[in-house]
């Protein structure tokens, strides 16, 4: 909780903020600025005020300071909070790009060979688990891949460089694909998909 400084301390700020003593003797009797509003810096503590001025019909004036101190510190405080999350954001986006790049390169040769495999192109595996290993490789390596895909394309779209387009999805393409993936770690489990 923030202490509300006293009247007189108050008091003793406005002062303060003037050349000299002299110049604040309670009366208001000021010359008005142009503006008729000012940034005032209280020398010694560093306090800011901004101070009103206005006239009034009987040719007076109501003056009013306002301590903007704390409320400097929080917005230069936000200020740098806003830096910093955008910094952040962007070294996270570097980070995906630079991920993505490193982790597609190896993906690509795991695909590629598990295809050849799948293929056969070089002459028989022999053992059809063989043509199976090959199959779940290229499957697992093609969910990766979209996988990282998906990540990347959320990373452009967080940064307004994709537009989102809803596309189909054979839902029975998806099922198998999971299911290719989990069903050995199922059956070594004693699970049944």
């Amino acid at each position: 909780v923030r202490r509300q400084p006293a009247l007189a301390e108050v008091l003793a700020d406005m002062a303060a903020v003037f050349e000299t003593p002299e110049d604040w003797d309670g009366s208001l009797a000021l010359p008005l600025p142009a503006s008729r509003r000012a940034t005032l810096r209280q020398r010694a503590t560093g306090r800011r005020f901004d101070l009103g001025i206005d006239p009034t019909s009987e040719g007076g004036a109501v003056m009013l300071f306002v301590d903007v101190t704390a409320f400097e510190r929080e917005q230069a405080a936000l200020a740098a909070a806003l830096a910093r999350a955008e910094a952040a954001h962007r070294a996270k986006s570097i980070f995906l790009a630079n991920m993505s790049h490193e982790l597609r390169t190896p993906l690509n040769a795991i695909l590629g060979f598990s295809e050849i495999m799948m293929q056969e192109m070089f002459g028989p595996l022999g053992n059809e688990r063989y043509r199976d290993y090959a199959r779940t490789i290229h499957g697992s390596g093609s969910h990766l891949l979209a996988l990282i895909t998906n990540i990347l394309e959320m990373s452009r779209l967080e940064a307004g460089k994709r537009d989102l387009q809803p596309t189909p999805l054979r839902l029975g393409d998806s099922v198998a694909g999971v299911l290719a993936l989990l069903d050995p770690l199922a059956r070594h489990r004693g699970i049944t998909l």
